[in-house]
């Protein structure tokens, strides 16, 4: 005789019924967590709404920021280049006190070179400076901010500083096209500051660096002189 089973009633459940019976109670968990918790929920997507339209509303500002940068420097170039350097100094100061990044930097190269053709060559060296110091924005201007600086002083009769700072175009720039121009302007600081060991230097540099510039036969006939 078979025996009968103790939980006579029960119904067996299926291990696919148990997994559903388990989704099931979860489902009706997360449902009773959604009704506690709906404020906390939206909040929530509130909140990433709000991150969303202030970045939106950020790239956008940015973006008015550097047209109006653009614009106001376009017209301070063009009064400085069309000669009205007196009124474009007012607008450079005004764009390095309104902005920053690029147009910052072009306003302050172009407020060192306004402060040079004034005869200011200080002010000059510390525009010139503060620009090679903190800027970077492409090789034209670094390189010409570099070799204001040098202008600038050797204006003041700084020649072996001047020297040495026109020596560093050639080290950070060797392929630019204004480095064999800065060697030769160097080696002619180092003659002015006595320093005539270093003039003879800096002139065979340029005929070995730069054979094909026309300054390197300048360098040579003035090697045969001075020594």
């Amino acid at each position: 005789m078979v025996a009968q089973s103790t939980g006579k009633g029960k119904k067996r459940l299926s291990r696919h019924e148990m997994k559903e019976d388990k989704l099931i109670a979860t489902a009706q968990k997360m449902e009773r967590f959604y009704d506690r918790n709906r404020s906390v929920v939206w909040a929530g997507a509130a909140v990433v709404l709000v991150v969303v339209i202030a970045v939106f509303l950020v790239r956008a500002n940015r973006q008015r920021s550097f047209e109006e940068a653009s614009l106001d420097l376009t017209i301070a170039k063009l009064m400085f280049q069309t000669g009205r350097v007196a009124e474009a100094e007012p607008q450079f100061q005004a764009i390095r006190e309104r902005y920053g990044g690029r147009a910052s930097g072009e306003a302050l190269f172009y407020l060192a070179r306004s402060a040079f053709m004034r005869g200011d060559e200080a002010g000059a060296e510390a525009a010139f400076r503060e620009y090679v110091d903190n800027y970077h924005i492409d090789n034209y201007l670094d390189v010409a901010a570099i070799a204001g600086l040098a202008a600038s002083m050797e204006a003041q009769g700084k020649y072996a500083e001047a020297a040495e700072t026109y020596m560093s175009i050639p080290r950070q720039y060797r392929k630019h096209y204004f480095s064999p121009e800065a060697v030769f302007q160097a080696a002619r600081c180092y003659l002015w500051a006595d320093q005539k060991d270093k003039a003879v230097e800096a002139y065979l540099l340029l005929q070995r660096q730069y054979p094909s510039s026309a300054l390197a036969s300048r360098a040579s006939r003035v090697v045969a002189q001075i020594r």
